[in-house]
């Protein structure tokens, strides 16, 4: 029923719902890092502990919101004939920022609470983030009418083809 209900949506929507989403929850996870919301969680308790699985649950789920259309985008927008490699570049950049994000946060938690890191981390994601919407970059998700006539043509939509004129 869900997928049913997320295939009528345009991925424009699906991505900014996605990356709102995320930058709430990362947001949401900032603020009850600070002791005063940890206190009323109990402390490291179960409850404390439930919260933040379900904050990163919540999140993750997004994230498919996130990466489905852009990597429909990236499919659209790539050449057949230089797919391989485009792809192969955004998965070594994926694999590489992974561990060097984890180093410097790791080198970043011996000068700085976690409790700042993440709040620090949490408002330049936000700052990112709307920095992103509002520049209309989330408009190169949509495909151009071009691309549209040729993925009608390509799944042979007879009606499309009758229009077409030569």
């Amino acid at each position: 029923m869900l997928v049913f209900f997320l295939s009528k949506k345009s991925p424009d929507r699906l991505f900014k719902t996605g990356v709102s989403t995320q930058m709430s929850g990362f947001m949401l996870l900032g603020a009850i890092t600070i002791p005063l919301f940890s206190g009323v969680f109990g402390g490291a308790s179960w409850l404390y502990f439930a919260v933040i699985a379900r904050i990163f649950l919540f999140t993750g789920a997004h994230n498919a919101f996130v990466n489905t259309p852009l990597m429909t985008a990236f499919h659209r927008k790539t050449p057949t004939e230089y797919r391989s490699r485009v792809f192969s570049v955004i998965a070594l950049v994926a694999q590489m920022i992974a561990p060097l994000g984890a180093m410097l946060f790791g080198v970043a938690l011996d000068y700085v609470l976690v409790l700042w890191l993440l709040l620090i981390a949490a408002t330049g994601n936000t700052i990112a983030t709307v920095a992103f919407l509002s520049l209309g970059m989330s408009g190169i998700l949509t495909p151009s009418k071009s691309e549209k006539a040729s993925e009608e043509i390509e799944s042979g939509d007879l009606a499309v083809l009758s229009q077409v004129k030569p």
